[in-house]
């Protein structure tokens, strides 16, 4: 994913498009569970060899969600055409005890096409971070740092099993089933110093932290196409069926220390229980008709129904009673039902195969109803929104090899569950984390004026886009009584980002490939609302990636190198330093190209980390982040069967275009 232009990863595995992490992520054009809370483990357990492409749609049409600022990043995942048996292995391994082990089975003939797909992932690593805060309190100034050693396990597998029943001619029915099962176990050890102005030690205490993890999921798809006599002339029937629930533990020990550094006679001991359980259903139905070679219409209609449960148990240690007891001020049930009901119209017309256009409208009502049980409260927001999306194009040349483009859409980035539940997270006692039941959403107006340019040996796509957002959602800290931090959720009244966008593909020799990437863009954040925190912030922030692949002796020998470089980017309350990485692959292909043995090592300068700068009231915050991104891997592919198709490379699809590429 990190090789996709304008797309950034984080150490947590998030993703930010065009540096918003507002994006929706689907998985061969369809949502799923990782729209929740356990999208990332679930992407993680996807292995790369299971991917045929990756397509990004910055401006999507009226026919997709238009949940996510900044666009859609579809996942496409490798189905067999070919008629007979194929199948595949792959096994990964690198240092720092990281496993990969993924395979592919598919059969298909006239009536039938099984697939299946496995994957098992098991990673290790470092997870440090440091935090230095300085707070003034009149002339004085004490400052607090804390530093974190730990260590994080994640271990995940996936499975999935389809069918797709070709009735006849005209008629297919498919249905697929895919699982999730993964378990994460992080465990750390922090400590606090706490100096005046004089760099004095006023306080010293440590906390050791041991959480441990444990999910699963279920998705069901049962679609069917009916194919009219017309060529494109077709409807589809997509239900889709989510169910995941994600358990998870805490068990902490915090000991204080006086200004002699003696140990208190009586540590703070806590453990609690987190379970949260996702069920999720998705109903579509699409038609599209070619009413003349060179016009269009669509039509659709969509049910979304969620339904998420979240349950927080928190126990104290007492020791005059030696067992633990309930911390009741800590315990809370939370529900967020959530109901999506929207349809949606299409009009396309091309001119003389140069000029086109494509008009389309969106209609939505959301229910949604938050609710806390333990104080009986309930927090109903529901709202009607309408959704425009307008796509124009024009060829040019005698080879209509350039493209010039115009396109418009309106998307929403709906408040989630953990950024609505406003009961406290404690899991560090200074770093307070809560939702805010009240935020609405924030509507998004996106615009791009792009360029192309094909040809056998260049490739350019530029574009110029305008985002304009209100009732912007940030994430926000305030700063209470006693210095603690509360990160919480927050609308800003409106925000700017504009920018430009290049991506060039160079083709210099038949056995040599580049892709260069640059993206510039300007925030601004505008705030007159909020009394609490200072949002208004703007500032600068560019991204540039280069990859350069190079084949030898027939494509039997393939050599890559990437590397990424994203600049400072500010924040509503600060900015996100720079970030860089430099990573090396190569692969051999043996016995006719079924059997491959390849090398990669990631971050090879090892400079990749998280860092961030707060500044809020009287309190000025540094953060940074480091895990284990050095790693040297060794990889080996196996296939078999019918490959004749199988030498076709996946890759990476984009456009701001009004509809999904072929899939």
């Amino acid at each position: 994913m990190n090789n996709v232009p304008s797309v950034e990863v984080d150490m947590d595995g998030n993703i930010s498009l065009r540096g918003s992490g507002n994006v929706t992520v689907l998985i061969d054009g369809k949502p799923s569970s990782l729209s929740g809370g356990a999208r990332t483990a679930i992407l993680n357990s996807i292995p790369a060899s299971s991917v045929e492409s990756i397509e990004v749609i910055t401006n999507p049409s009226a026919k997709y969600d238009p949940d996510g600022m900044s666009g859609i990043i579809n996942i496409v995942l490798k189905k067999n055409k070919l008629k007979g048996i194929t199948a595949g292995v792959n096994l990964s391994a690198g240092t720092g005890n990281t496993y990969n082990l993924s395979g592919n089975f598919n059969y298909k003939n006239e009536k039938i096409n099984f697939f299946s797909n496995y994957s098992f992932r098991h990673y290790r690593g470092f997870r440090n971070s440091e935090n230095i805060r300085n707070t003034i309190y009149d002339d004085t100034v004490v400052t607090i740092d804390q530093y974190r050693d730990g260590t994080d396990l994640n271990e995940s597998h996936m499975l999935k099993l389809g069918l797709d029943l070709y009735l006849n001619p005209k008629n297919t029915l498919g249905f697929s089933i895919t699982g999730n099962l993964g378990r994460r176990e992080r465990v750390g050890f922090i400590k606090y110093n706490e100096y005046d102005n004089i760099d004095s030690l006023n306080s010293f205490w440590t906390r050791d932290t041991y959480d441990p993890t444990n999910r699963r999921s279920l998705d069901f798809n049962l679609n069917y196409l009916h194919k009219f006599k017309q060529a494109g002339h077709n409807f589809t029937i997509d239900l889709n069926q989510s169910i995941g629930d994600n358990v998870a533990e805490g068990f902490y020990f915090e000991q204080y220390f006086d200004s002699l550094l003696v140990p208190e006679e009586f540590p703070e001991r806590e453990q609690l229980v987190y379970d949260n359980r996702n069920n999720f259903f998705v109903g579509m139905f699409d038609y599209t008709n070619p009413i003349k070679k060179n016009m269009k219409i669509e039509a659709g209609a969509k049910a979304t129904i969620r339904n998420i449960y979240e349950d927080s148990y928190n126990e104290a240690f007492d020791y005059d009673s030696a067992v633990f007891v309930p911390n009741d001020s800590l315990n809370n049930t939370f529900k967020y039902n959530e109901q999506i009901y929207a349809v949606y119209g299409i009009w396309s017309h091309t001119i003389k195969e140069r000029f086109g256009y494509q008009v389309g409208l969106r209609l939505e009502q959301a229910f949604t109803s938050p609710e806390l049980i333990n104080t009986n409260e309930v927090y109903v927001n529901n709202y009607f929104s309408w959704f425009p999306s307008l796509h124009l194009s024009y060829k040019l040349g005698e080879k209509k090899n350039h493209e010039i483009s115009l396109s418009y859409s309106k998307r929403i980035n709906r408040p989630r569950m953990r950024a609505l539940n406003p009961f406290p997270n404690y899991s560090d006692p200074l770093n307070i984390r809560k939702g805010n039941p009240y935020l609405n959403p924030e509507y998004i107006h996106s615009a791009e004026l792009g360029y192309a340019l094909y040809s056998k040996k260049f490739t350019f796509t530029g574009s110029v886009y305008f985002r304009y957002m209100t009732d912007m959602i940030q994430r926000v800290l305030v700063v209470e009584d006693g210095g603690v931090n509360v990160r919480t959720w927050s609308n800003v009244d409106n925000g700017f980002n504009f920018g430009v966008e290049t991506v060039m593909i160079l083709k210099p020799f038949k056995w040599w490939r580049m892709n260069v990437s640059f993206n510039l863009f300007q925030v601004i954040f505008q705030d007159n609302s909020n009394t609490e925190s200072d949002l208004n912030n703007e500032g600068l922030g560019w991204s540039v990636k280069f990859s350069s692949s190079m084949y030898f002796f027939k494509k039997t020998t393939e050599v890559q190198v990437n590397a990424n470089y994203s600049a400072p980017r500010p924040i509503s309350q600060g900015t996100i330093k720079a970030r860089w990485n430099v990573d090396f692959a190569a692969k051999q292909w043996f016995l006719n190209r079924t059997l491959a043995v390849g090398i990669r090592v990631s971050d090879i300068f090892n400079t990749l980390q998280f860092e961030i700068e707060y500044s809020e009231a009287n309190q000025q915050n540094y953060t940074k982040f480091k895990w284990e991104t050095r790693r040297f891997y060794v990889n080996l592919t196996w296939r078999f069967g019918n490959l004749k198709s199988s030498m076709r490379r996946g890759g990476y699809r984009g456009g701001s275009g009004g509809g999904m590429p072929d899939m």
